[in-house]
């Protein structure tokens, strides 16, 4: 094959393989599951991440807490769902799941 035409098929596969992604990974943030966990599990590992560390000095301890303990059940029920989509090693759905197995270590 003439290296003019190789080089042109490489490119023209290397950006299918580009587009792809980028399609694997809009379709990801409009998945509902996904959206709402992308919203809420930052937020859930930051505050139970203050809870621990300051303890019953955290303002709004309570509330602080019940805020915790709620999201990580809805949280746990995402990330099932999430699992349960078998999702390639670098899509959305399984860089959560690991986010989530590691928090839950901490």
């Amino acid at each position: 094959m003439h290296a003019a035409i190789k080089g042109e098929l490489a490119i023209s596969i290397s950006n299918s393989d580009t587009d792809n992604r980028k399609e694997s990974a809009v379709h990801d943030l409009n998945n509902s599951e996904h959206a709402e966990f992308f919203t809420k599990f930052p937020l859930w590992h930051g505050l139970r991440l203050a809870t621990t560390i300051l303890g019953n000095d955290m303002p709004l301890s309570k509330l602080a807490n019940d805020y915790v303990q709620s999201h990580a059940s809805r949280l746990g029920e995402l990330v099932k769902g999430l699992e349960a989509q078998n999702g390639a090693k670098e899509s959305y759905a399984q860089q959560a799941v690991e986010a989530w197995s590691m928090a839950q270590q901490q």
